[in-house]
C-alpha cells in the first residue's frame, strides 16, 4: 500500500476518533441509557459504513493504479524495426530495416549463399559462421535462434548485466534495446 493512502486513511481514522469521543462525551453529560443505547447502535452502523467506504476507496485506488501502470507498459512499448551493428564504443556503424520481415539470417555473404544481414565486411568476421544466427518474427515478436554456429549467439537483455549464450534448438524472445552477441560482433534490436 503506498504512503499517500497509508495517510488517507490515517488523517479518515483520526477523524473518525474524534467525532466518536465528542460524541461519548455528550452521551456522558446529557443522556440516559436508552439513548445511550440507540447512540451505539448507530455509531456501530455508522462505523461498518465508515469502513464499508474505505475498502471501496482502497480498491478503485488499487484499480487506477494498475491501469496506469498497464497504460504506461503500453504506451512505452515499442515494436522493433532495426538491426544495428555497434562498434567497440557502441556506436552504430550498419543498420538493417526489418520491419515487415518474417525472418532473416545473420552470417557472411560468400558465392553459393546469400544472408540478411551480412557481417562479412567486419574485422571480426572469422569468428561469424556463414550462417550463424535466424531472426524469426511470430505472434508479434522478434525471437533469435543459433544455427548452430562455431563461436555461438548470445543475448544480453537491455535490463540485464550478464550475456546468455543460446542453447542448440533453444530460441529468445528479443525486446528493444536488447544487444546480439554474433561471435565477436555486436548486433542490438530497436
Amino acid at each position: 500500500m503506498s504512503n499517500h493512502i497509508r495517510r488517507g486513511l490515517a488523517d479518515i481514522f483520526e477523524k473518525l476518533a474524534w467525532l466518536c469521543l465528542g460524541g461519548l462525551a455528550t452521551c456522558i453529560i446529557y443522556l440516559d441509557i436508552e439513548t445511550w443505547i440507540k447512540i451505539l447502535i448507530e455509531l456501530g452502523l455508522f462505523l461498518l459504513a465508515v469502513a464499508f467506504m474505505v475498502v471501496q476507496y482502497i480498491r478503485t485506488i488499487n484499480r487506477l493504479t494498475i491501469k496506469t501502470i498497464n497504460s504506461q507498459v503500453q504506451v512505452g512499448r515499442k515494436n522493433i524495426e532495426n538491426v544495428v551493428l555497434l562498434n567497440e564504443d557502441k556506436r552504430i556503424i550498419k543498420s538493417w530495416n526489418i520491419s515487415g520481415k518474417a525472418g532473416l539470417v545473420i552470417g557472411r555473404n560468400v558465392e553459393n549463399n546469400q544472408v540478411d544481414i551480412d557481417l562479412s565486411d567486419l574485422a571480426v568476421f572469422e569468428t561469424i559462421s556463414e550462417e550463424h544466427a535466424v531472426l524469426n518474427y511470430s505472434n508479434g515478436s522478434w525471437y533469435i535462434e543459433d544455427s548452430d554456429s562455431e563461436w555461438g549467439t548470445g543475448v544480453k537483455k537491455a535490463y540485464e548485466d550478464n550475456i546468455h549464450y543460446i542453447n542448440k534448438s533453444e530460441q529468445i524472445r528479443l525486446e528493444p534495446q536488447d544487444f546480439i552477441y554474433i561471435g565477436k560482433a555486436i548486433l542490438q534490436v530497436m
